[in-house]
């Protein structure tokens, strides 16, 4: 990430759109995720534009990401709770997000198939189901779209 903004820096905006994409898109992956070459190149095109103050917001929240303190999960939600990640996310991965789930009281986490880091553009329709089952209480098991989906609290506590 710090490379990231060295780059931004510079004004090389080709090479920090680059490098920030093959921190959120694994490249040896885009044959597996179903349109991931298009959404790259997309990506790629818009970021390269980005205006200044689109830059500068990038930098800082760049540098916000780097600076966070974990949250505190002392008191967590009392809402029920859905993590999501793409099966091939390696900057905020499953195991990440499942750890996340487990600090929250009444919690499941999907891994959704064929899909890195930017699942809500990889697999749109699968996470627009996926969210609104959740919201709606109906069974999240069994969906073809899913590699994995657990309940990782129960929600009862004592």
């Amino acid at each position: 990430m710090r490379r990231t903004l060295e780059h931004l820096a510079a004004g090389d905006m080709e090479t920090y759109a680059h490098v920030t994409l093959d921190l959120l898109m694994t490249p040896e992956r885009l044959a597996d995720i179903p349109n991931g070459a298009r959404i790259r190149r997309l990506l790629l095109r818009r970021i390269t534009n980005i205006s200044e103050a689109e830059a500068h917001q990038m930098r800082a929240n760049t540098l916000r990401l780097l600076t966070h303190q974990a949250l505190d999960t002392r008191q967590p939600p009392r809402a029920p709770v859905l993590t999501v990640a793409g099966e091939y996310d390696s900057f905020t991965t499953p195991e990440l997000c499942r750890q996340m789930a487990a600090a929250c009281a009444d919690s499941w986490h999907a891994e959704v198939r064929d899909a890195d880091h930017m699942v809500i553009l990889e697999r749109t329709a699968e996470v627009a189901d996926l969210i609104t089952r959740f919201l709606a209480g109906e069974p999240l098991h069994g969906l073809p779209y899913c590699r994995s989906v657990e309940r990782v609290s129960t929600g009862v506590t004592g």
